[in-house]
C-alpha cells in the first residue's frame, strides 16, 4: 500500500449541484425557466439527449423566447473562461504559499538538527539560511529530567494493584448485599403469598385490582350497590412480609347492629357485641371481620331506610337509633355501634334472649332479601325500582302475632281451668301451631326454582298461623283459626262451630272473621257463658222439676229466672266464672277455693226461699 502524503494539491471538493430541498428547486426553476409554465416535457427530454450526446444545449439550438440567445451564450462563455483563469491563479497562489510554509518548516527542523547531526541536516538546510545563521546555532535540551524511576514504577504498580483489589472487594460486597436483599425479598414474598393462599383456601375470592395489586372480595353480590362496590380490599405486604388488609371505602372500623330491650323506660336486656380483633389476628379472621362489618352496615342502612315507611306501626328513627314498641310497656331499640373491648358476660335472662333473637331475625331477613335480589336479577324481566327490603315489618308482625297467640292461648287455658273448677270436667282445648312448610308460600313463588332454605325463610316471613279447638261441654265446641297478614300488619281470626249438634249454632252464632284477638276473646267469653248456662239449665231443670226456669241476657252475663222472678246471673270476670244473686256471689277460677260447683250452687239457690218476692 502506497504511503499517502499528508499534503495534497487537490482542490477542495465542491458540493452536489442538485437542489437540497423543494424551496431551492422552485427558485432554480423560476430563475432558469421563468416559472413552471415554460417547462415542457418534450423540451426537457431533448435537452437531456443533447447533453448526453455532448452537443449544444436546448437553449443554444432553439434560442430564448426574447431572440438574444447568441449574446447570452457568448456572455456566458466569457464568464466561464474568466472564472477558470481566476481559479487557476488562485490555485497557484495557494500552492506557492504552501510551498513557502513547507520550506520554512524544513529549514527550522534542519537548523535544529544541525547541532546534533550536522552532516545529515546540512543536506536539507537551505544555502541562504546557512550563510545568514550558520550550522549548529540552534539547539534543544530537556528542561527537567524524567522522574520515572524503578522504585516509583514499583509503587505505581502496587497502587494500581491495590485499587484493583479494592474494586474487586467492592464488587464482591455489592454482590453479597444484593444476594442478602434477594434472600430477604424471597422470605417476605413467601410469607405474603402464604397469607394470600390461606385466605384463598378459606373460601374468599382473590382477584386482581387494576393497578393496585391483589384484592379480596368479602361482601355479597346481591347487596346494595354502595356496599357491593366497597366490599373489596387490597392485600398489602407489610414490612415483616405478612399480608395486610386495606379496607378502602369500608375501613370505618368494626361495627355491629345491637338490639336493646326497654321495659318501662328501663334497659332490661341487650344483645352482645363480640369485641374488636386483636392486632395479631390472622388475615382470614380480619377478612371475616370486614365481611361482618359490611353486612352490619348494610343491615343498618336497610333498617333506617325501611323505618321511614313504617311510621303507621309506631317505628321511630332519629338517625342514631330505630325503635318500635312490642307492647305498651316494652320497646325494642336498634343501634349501629363500634366494636371495642369484649364485654363481660351478662346474665342470660329472657330479655337478653329476646334481643339476640331479634338481631338474628334481622340478619336472616337481610340474607333472604339478598336471595330475592338474586332471583329477580336472573329473571328475564324485572323492574328497575329498588324498594326497601322488609326487615322490620316481618319482625314487628311476628312479635304482634306472638303476643296475640300468647294472649289468646293464655285466656283459653285459664278459662278451661275455671270450667274445671266449676264442675265442667269435659272442658278442654287443643292448640296446633304448624311447623314451617317447605312448600312455596304463593303461586308466584312456585313459578321459580327455590331452594329449601329460601322456601323456609319465605314461609317464616309471610306465613304465620295457628289453630285451637275449645270444648266447653260434650256438645259445645269452638274452633279458632288465626293467621297474620304481612301486608295488613294485623292478625285475623276465624271462628267455627264444629259438631253435628253444637248448641252455639243457635245460641250464639259466630261471624266469618274477627279483626283482632280482643274480638275473638270477647266471642269466646260470651259463647262460653251461654254454653255454661244452657248446660246448667239442662241439668238443674231435671232435678228441680221446674218448667218455669228460663234464661235471658243480662248486663253482666246471662240470667236464670224462674216464675217467682228469682234471678241468678252467670258470667265471666277475667278468666273466672262468676254466679251472682242479690245476696250471694260465687267465683270459680285458678285462685278460688270454692267447694261447690256451679250446678250445686244453682240448685241450692233455686231450692231455697231466698229472694222470693
Amino acid at each position: 500500500m502506497e504511503h499517502q502524503s499528508p499534503f495534497s494539491l487537490r482542490p477542495w471538493p465542491r458540493g452536489d449541484k442538485k437542489p437540497k430541498n423543494i424551496e431551492e428547486f422552485v427558485q432554480r426553476v423560476s430563475a432558469e425557466r421563468n416559472g413552471f409554465r415554460n417547462v415542457k416535457e418534450a423540451e426537457l427530454v431533448e435537452e437531456i439527449k443533447a447533453r448526453a450526446a455532448g452537443g449544444a444545449s436546448l437553449d443554444n439550438s432553439q434560442g430564448s423566447p426574447d431572440g438574444d440567445s447568441e449574446s447570452d451564450t457568448e456572455a456566458e462563455s466569457d464568464k466561464k473562461e474568466k472564472t477558470a483563469i481566476e481559479a487557476r491563479d488562485d490555485f497557484l497562489r495557494n500552492l506557492e504559499a504552501a510551498h513557502q510554509s513547507a520550506m520554512l518548516n524544513l529549514d527550522l527542523v534542519s537548523l535544529l538538527l544541525s547541532k546534533e547531526t550536522p552532516n545529515q541536516a546540512g543536506t536539507t538546510l537551505s544555502p541562504t539560511l546557512r550563510e545568514l545563521v550558520g550550522i549548529g546555532t540552534l539547539g534543544s535540551s530537556k528542561v527537567h529530567q524524567s522522574n520515572i524511576t524503578p522504585t516509583r514504577e514499583a509503587d505505581d504498580l502496587a497502587v494500581g494493584t491495590g485499587w484493583r483489589v479494592i474494586g474487586t472487594n467492592k464488587m464482591v460486597s455489592s454482590v453479597l448485599e444484593a444476594a442478602e436483599r434477594l434472600e430477604k425479598e424471597i422470605t417476605l414474598e413467601t410469607k405474603y403469598w402464604a397469607d394470600v393462599l390461606a385466605v384463598s383456601e378459606s373460601g374468599w375470592a382473590i382477584s386482581s385490582m387494576a393497578g393496585k395489586g391483589l384484592g379480596v372480595r368479602f361482601g355479597f353480590a346481591e347487596a346494595a350497590p354502595m356496599y357491593r362496590d366497597s366490599s373489596i380490599a387490597r392485600l398489602i405486604r407489610s414490612e415483616d412480609g405478612s399480608a395486610r388488609l386495606d379496607h378502602g371505602q369500608a375501613g370505618r372500623g368494626s361495627q355491629r347492629v345491637r338490639a336493646i330491650i326497654e321495659v318501662d323506660d328501663k334497659i332490661v336486656g341487650r344483645s352482645r357485641l363480640p369485641g374488636s380483633l386483636p392486632d395479631n389476628s390472622r388475615l382470614e379472621d380480619r377478612v371475616l371481620e370486614a365481611r361482618n362489618t359490611i353486612f352490619a352496615q348494610e343491615l343498618w342502612y336497610e333498617i333506617s331506610r325501611e323505618s321511614r315507611t313504617l311510621l303507621s306501626l309506631g317505628v321511630q328513627s332519629d338517625g342514631s337509633q330505630v325503635s318500635y314498641n312490642v307492647n305498651p310497656s316494652t320497646k325494642v331499640i336498634l343501634r349501629l355501634e363500634d366494636l371495642a373491648e369484649p364485654e363481660l358476660s351478662e346474665e342470660d335472662n329472657f330479655y337478653n334472649q329476646m334481643a339476640e333473637l331479634t338481631l338474628q331475625g334481622l340478619n336472616l331477613f337481610l340474607m333472604a332479601a339478598h336471595r330475592q335480589n338474586y332471583s329477580k336479577r336472573v329473571q328475564p324481566k324485572h323492574g328497575r325500582n329498588n324498594p326497601p327490603h322488609n326487615l322490620l315489618r316481618p319482625l314487628i308482625s311476628r312479635y304482634r302475632f306472638t303476643l296475640d297467640y300468647d294472649k289468646l292461648i293464655g285466656f283459653i287455658n285459664s278459662l278451661t281451668d275455671s270450667l274445671h273448677a266449676a264442675g265442667f270436667d269435659s272442658a278442654n282445648f287443643t292448640k296446633t301451631q304448624p311447623s314451617l312448610s317447605l312448600q312455596p308460600p304463593s303461586r308466584a313463588d312456585a313459578d321459580h326454582t327455590l331452594s329449601q332454605a329460601e322456601m323456609l325463610m319465605l314461609n317464616a316471613i309471610n306465613v304465620q298461623h295457628f289453630s285451637a279447638d275449645v270444648s266447653i261441654t260434650p256438645e259445645t265446641r269452638i274452633g279458632l283459626r288465626a293467621k297474620a297478614f304481612l301486608s295488613l300488619d294485623a292478625t285475623q281470626f276465624k271462628i267455627s262451630l264444629p259438631g253435628p249438634q253444637n248448641p252455639l249454632v243457635n245460641l250464639y252464632p259466630s261471624s266469618d272473621t274477627y279483626p283482632n284477638v280482643d274480638e275473638a276473646i270477647h266471642y269466646v267469653r260470651q259463647a262460653t257463658t251461654r254454653a255454661v248456662v244452657d248446660r246448667v239449665l239442662e241439668l238443674t231443670s231435671e232435678k228441680l222439676v221446674k218448667e218455669d226456669l228460663g234464661w235471658g241476657d243480662a248486663v253482666d252475663g246471662v240470667a236464670l229466672v224462674d216464675a217467682s222472678d228469682r234471678e241468678l246471673t252467670i258470667g265471666t270476670e277475667g278468666t273466672q266464672l262468676v254466679a251472682k244473686t242479690k245476696t250471694q256471689r260465687r267465683a270459680w277460677g285458678v285462685d278460688t277455693s270454692s267447694q261447690e260447683n256451679m250446678e250445686e250452687f244453682v240448685l241450692k239457690y233455686f231450692q231455697s226461699k231466698e229472694d222470693i218476692q
